[in-house]
């Protein structure tokens, strides 16, 4: 029987240099499987640099805790279609719908078989789509006071 041997990677926090560091040690080490486990953004130094190293990478779903009180709480997918999709083109639009929606909801169907009716376009699905215009996606969401729709979402929201 033959061992796996797993990298695993958490509480990066927004720290670019620590992930670096993690990386080039997984990349000498040659694991099997590389398992990132959490919080590898909020309240970091350097979110930005950590999302921009990982979020090409086909395993990688995007998803947001939702904490209010913190600035990078509000506004994760208005962010990512505007950085990543529109401004960097670091991923595709198609992309970035299924790292959005179609795998948290995978992840989250062992847990609830109501996650198999979630993040998908299909008959009896309990999604509906937002289409934004490509140029109003932006993260405008407020932490404190009014915590309003992140732009892109007011009249051009149509749901099919």
């Amino acid at each position: 029987m033959s061992t796996l041997r797993l990298a695993l990677v958490a509480d990066i926090h927004g720290n670019a240099l620590a992930l670096q560091a993690a990386l080039a040690d997984i990349g000498r080490q040659h694991p099997d499987r590389v398992v990132i486990l959490g919080d590898l953004v909020l309240n970091g130094p350097r979110p930005a640099e950590v999302v921009d190293a990982v979020i090409a990478a086909p395993l990688v779903a995007i998803a947001s805790d939702g904490v209010m009180s913190h600035p990078r709480g509000v506004g994760t997918h208005a962010r990512v279609l505007a950085r990543y999709v529109r401004d960097q083109k670091t991923i595709t639009l198609n992309d970035a719908i299924r790292k959005m929606s179609l795998m948290p909801a995978q992840r989250l169907e062992k847990a609830t078989p109501d996650a198999k009716r979630v993040g998908r376009l299909q008959q009896g699905a309990a999604d509906k789509i937002v289409k934004p215009g490509r140029q109003q996606a932006a993260d405008d969401g407020k932490v404190f006071g009014d915590a309003g729709p992140t732009g892109g979402h007011g009249e051009d929201r149509q749901h099919h």
